[in-house]
């Protein structure tokens, strides 16, 4: 939500705020006019990107067609008033519709993070923001493109960008093109960018700072004091341009006085000035107008001062820790989290416990499985046993009936004393 207020707050800046710097920058930061071979730039043949340095430039060609590429120079300078010139020519690629190259400063390499100004083959420039999930452009216009035909060229383009205290000058081709804002970086590196499916190459590249160069105050004091600093930039901007706007105003109101002495002076003659009344009106209009504007500007001015108070007693609340929203959601989100790590606790002791059960299900598998072993041993044992007694030479056994043998004489004596009983049966009756 930070981010998304300083950034509209940079936005409301540029749009208000227009004034060029005026600023000497003597000191050479950086400087490459790519006439030697050298490891301040790197070198690429991949798929997407092919990046060489020769002829007395750096020809880039990015083949990936859906984002464009960042390169740094193998310096780690931060800066934050600064002024980087640069030329570049662009070539036309059947791929796309228009190649796009430019530079990135303020980056933070790491963050994927900084402002980028480029410009493209339709003669058009924009100013993105980029975050490290993406990019919003500044610029106003479609995708942050505006036409600017009096000042780029389709091909060779010279750039340069001049900083300070947040505020940011550009110029292609020697032209003033427009004055942005951004209140949120303070410092950074520098480097160049080339469009998805683009083809350009860049003939030099040269940084300039102060004799001191500025860098950011530390970040915990930045990080503390980042609204305050916006939103008095913002309020500042907007006082100055209220007094510049009274100041016209009533330069104005002095003409249409000096006109008005003059018709009333002109009106005992019998032929009017006609050019003077026309002059008396076109005043009265621009009067009209810039009435309005500082009306604008007023109300501006007075939602940024509430805006301000606003925040400021929220970030006092926050300090002070008497926020009993923040601190009931901080509350709730803290039980719920507490909630959640009790639960997979839990989750994780049943598993533990049903690890150990299985640890011990296998450790009586193995067990009994020892067991089956000695059995079978045992039993080879009793077998070889067996077989050796078997193979061992003795008497022959008396052979002996079995049951059914038995039974079998059994029946047989009780039918041969069944017949002889019915024969002496036979006998007697005879």
């Amino acid at each position: 939500m930070k981010y998304l207020f300083l950034f509209l707050l940079g936005i409301i800046s540029t749009a208000v705020f227009s004034q060029e710097i005026n600023k000497d920058f003597t000191k050479r930061v950086f400087s490459e006019d790519f006439s030697s071979q050298n490891e301040t730039w790197t070198q690429t043949y991949n798929v997407d990107n092919l990046f060489v340095l020769q002829n007395g430039k750096f020809e880039l060609v990015r083949r990936n067609m859906e984002i464009g590429y960042f390169v740094f120079p193998n310096v780690q300078d931060k800066i934050a008033s600064f002024e980087i010139s640069t030329a570049l020519t662009l070539f036309t690629n059947n791929k796309v519709k228009h190649s796009s190259a430019g530079i990135v400063f303020m980056a933070d390499k790491l963050n994927s993070s900084g402002l980028m100004v480029e410009v493209n083959q339709n003669r058009s420039y924009r100013i993105v923001r980029v975050f490290p999930d993406g990019q919003v452009p500044i610029s106003k216009g479609k995708k942050g493109w505006v036409k600017n035909a009096s000042a780029i060229s389709k091909t060779y383009n010279e750039i340069v960008l001049r900083a300070h205290d947040r505020v940011y000058d550009l110029y292609i081709n020697q032209k003033f093109v427009t004055t942005f804002t951004d209140v949120e970086l303070t410092q950074g590196q520098f480097g160049i960018h080339i469009g998805a499916g683009s083809r350009a190459a860049f003939h030099y590249y040269n940084v300039m700072g102060e004799e001191k160069i500025q860098t950011a105050p530390n970040e915990k004091q930045e990080n503390n004091s980042v609204e305050d600093i916006a939103l008095t930039q913002v309020i500042v901007k907007l006082k100055n341009e209220l007094n510049a706007k009274n100041k016209e105003i009533e330069e104005q109101k002095k003409q249409i006085r000096l006109l008005t002495a003059n018709q009333q002076n002109a009106q005992s003659q019998t032929v009017q000035d006609t050019a003077l009344i026309r002059k008396y009106r076109e005043l009265n209009t621009q009067v009209s107008g810039l009435e309005m504007d500082n009306d604008i500007l007023k109300k501006e001015l007075l939602k940024t001062k509430a805006e301000a108070n606003r925040l400021q007693k929220f970030k006092e609340e926050v300090q002070s820790q008497q926020s009993g929203d923040i601190v009931i959601s901080l509350s709730n989100l803290v039980a719920q989290q507490k909630e959640k790590i009790s639960a997979l606790e839990e989750k994780n002791k049943l598993l533990q416990q049903e690890i150990t059960l299985c640890n011990n299900s296998q450790l009586e598998n193995e067990k009994m499985t020892q067991q089956i072993e000695l059995l079978k041993l045992e039993i080879q044992k009793l077998k070889n046993e067996a077989q050796n007694k078997a193979n061992t030479p003795t008497e022959t056994p008396k052979k002996t009936k079995s049951e059914d043998e038995l039974n079998s004489d059994y029946i047989e004596k009780l039918l041969q004393k069944e017949k002889e009983e019915r024969l002496k049966k036979q006998e007697t009756k005879e």
